[in-house]
Formats: structure tokens, C-alpha cells, sequence
């Protein structure tokens, strides 16, 4: 009996032995196919758009997130606050037609989740499509050149007037 067990595991380890040697040499081959295809396989990810798919997969799952949150733990409590219907929750509202009960409660519910999921989307769609940042821009330069001549009044006040007159000569030069 013992001899059966020790015959077993010889069998496990050599077949354990067997299983990672193949690993080891599928990972080679796969390391072997990408060193030798890298440029190719750069240039199908940048070609092909892949990355720019994986961004948009990744930003619409953190939006859904974001409206979900936005929509358990904001909307919902109060509209349940709003809507509670003798210490129930809104989604115990029904009704019956023909003896078939309907419950609309959740539906609402939902409809509204639905709502807020599209308002929540489409501020982001519209702080995302701006085209014309001549606004920004204008915006910028004043906010930049306001500060320079700040900080250039302030330099001119410590100093003592040194320098000032470099100042204007550069300016009107």
C-alpha cells in the first residue's frame, strides 16, 4: 500500500515537472514572438486605435461609477424622504388592474436613476467639448500679464526705485 502512495506521488511530481517545463516554454516562445514582432505589434496598438478604445472603456466605467454613486447616495434617499409612503420605501408603490399587481415604484426609481445618469453624462460632455478656448486663452494671458506687472510694482516698492528705470527703458525700447 505504501509502495502505491510512493509510486503516486513520483507520478504527481514528474507530471508537476512535465506541466511547468511546457510553461517555461510557451512563455519563451510567446517572449521569443513579441521581441521579434515588437515594432509590428507597436505599431497595430497605435494603428488600430487599441489604446484609444482601452481609455474610453476606462473613463465610461469610472462615469458609470460616478452616476451610480451619485445616484445611491444622493438621489435615491431623497427621493425615498420625498416619496415614503407610510414608512415604506418608494419601491413598494403598485396597483391593480384586472387583479394583475403592478409595482411602478421601483420603475420610477430606476426612470429617474436613468435621468440623473444622463444630466451626470452630460455635464461631462460638455465640459469636455469645448472648442474654443480663445475665452480660456484671453483669460489666461490677463490673469499672467496681471501678475507680472504685480509682481513687477512689488519688486520696483522693495528696491527702492532701483531699477525702475530699466524697467521703462526696456518698455519703451
Amino acid at each position: 500500500m505504501v509502495n502505491y502512495i510512493n509510486e503516486g506521488n513520483t507520478h504527481v511530481n514528474n507530471l508537476i515537472e512535465i506541466i511547468k517545463s511546457k510553461l517555461i516554454l510557451i512563455i519563451l516562445i510567446i517572449l521569443n514572438f513579441l521581441k521579434e514582432n515588437y515594432n509590428s505589434f507597436i505599431t497595430f496598438i497605435l494603428d488600430k486605435n487599441i489604446m484609444k478604445v482601452v481609455i474610453s472603456i476606462f473613463i465610461g466605467t469610472q462615469i458609470s461609477t460616478l452616476a451610480s454613486v451619485i445616484n445611491n447616495e444622493i438621489i435615491n434617499p431623497i427621493i425615498e424622504r420625498i416619496f415614503k409612503k407610510n414608512n415604506n420605501a418608494v419601491n413598494v408603490y403598485t396597483f391593480d388592474i384586472f387583479g394583475i399587481n403592478f409595482a411602478y415604484g421601483k420603475l420610477i426609481m430606476i426612470l429617474i436613476q436613468i435621468f440623473f445618469s444622463f444630466i451626470v453624462i452630460y455635464i461631462i460632455w460638455k465640459m469636455t467639448s469645448i472648442t474654443d478656448l480663445s475665452p480660456i486663452n484671453s483669460f489666461l494671458n490677463k490673469l499672467t500679464t496681471t501678475i507680472l506687472i504685480t509682481s513687477n510694482t512689488q519688486n520696483n516698492v522693495g528696491s527702492n526705485n532701483v531699477g525702475s528705470n530699466n524697467v521703462t527703458t526696456s518698455i519703451s525700447n
